[in-house]
């Protein structure tokens, strides 16, 4: 099936979004003969060939394309992005159903993402983390980054009075309008911070780094990952010398705690546990810091 477009209004223009880029043109450019089909994994016997090539046996798929129906979803301003998202959560259901993170990467586009992105491809992301961005195509990488963004920068008290109370789309959301917002230094800035806390993170913890037990052999845990380079940051902004052996025994006796546990097992985005587990983290830093 052909991919769900939607229509956003905006400066007295109407633009087409697919996957957070315009390019329905690309429908248009096959109709008008000017690429051929390449790398398909279905119909594979297709491969090579231009609109005007799907005749005789292959008429069927001509007539597919011109008569398919596209659907459109306009979005007039003031619209918030939070409906706007579930709108386009619902009409994504009919074919391949997107995650949270594809359907951000389509509503939030801008110099925000392209950060997250950069650094996903790093090769610090890749050597810690092990996930390949030619394979991660789930947006998995993505996800984790964003995640720690948000979470960091609303300890960082960067988002005002908002409290928040265990939305974590929402609070995903502000982090990205906040992202995409913000100039070229400011957002270079930031990737040299996560690149720099990946590379540290590697150095203390190995193959073990963002896994339970930094145990090598486990997955990568999300509410590990977050924390981990929430502790990292604080270490490097401090400027205390610790000796890497005291930060990884003290950091893998903290998250094989019982408590820590709780705080990132069942509704691990719960405020309670969310707020518990970084304020572990937070006071694990400080008694080091402190020589404790």
């Amino acid at each position: 099936p052909l991919p769900i477009f939607y229509l956003k209004q905006m400066d007295n223009a109407t633009y087409v979004i697919v996957d957070g880029k315009q390019r329905l043109s690309t429908l248009f450019d096959f109709i008008d003969n000017k690429f051929v089909l390449k790398s398909l994994k279905i119909l594979k016997f297709l491969n090579g060939k231009k609109f005007k090539d799907l005749v005789e046996d292959f008429a069927v798929y001509q007539s597919q394309i011109e008569d398919y129906q596209l659907y459109s979803h306009i979005i007039l301003p003031p619209t918030p992005d939070k409906i706007l998202f579930d709108i386009f959560d619902r009409v994504n259901r009919g074919g391949t159903q997107l995650n949270k993170q594809e359907i951000r990467n389509a509503l939030y586009h801008g110099n925000g993402l392209d950060m997250i992105k950069e650094i996903t491809q790093s090769d610090e992301f890749v050597d810690v983390t092990h996930i390949k961005p030619q394979k991660d195509i789930r947006m998995k990488g993505s996800y984790l980054i964003t995640r720690f963004l948000a979470f960091f920068m609303y300890y960082e008290g960067e988002f005002g009075e908002y409290k928040y109370k265990g939305d974590i789309d929402e609070l995903i959301e502000k982090a990205l309008e906040k992202l995409n917002m913000e100039d070229e230094n400011l957002l270079k800035k930031r990737k040299i911070l996560i690149s720099e806390c990946l590379v540290i993170s590697k150095e203390i913890f190995g193959n073990g780094a963002f896994r339970k037990e930094l145990n090598s052999s486990k997955p990568i845990n999300m509410n590990i990952f977050e924390t981990s380079l929430y502790f990292i940051d604080l270490l490097i902004k401090s400027k205390v010398h610790i000796s890497y052996h005291t930060v990884y025994d003290e950091f893998k006796n903290l998250i094989m705690t019982k408590e820590y546990l709780e705080y990132i097992g069942n509704s691990r985005d719960n405020p309670v546990k969310v707020n518990g587990r970084f304020r572990m983290i937070k006071k694990c830093y400080e008694e080091m810091a402190n020589g404790k």
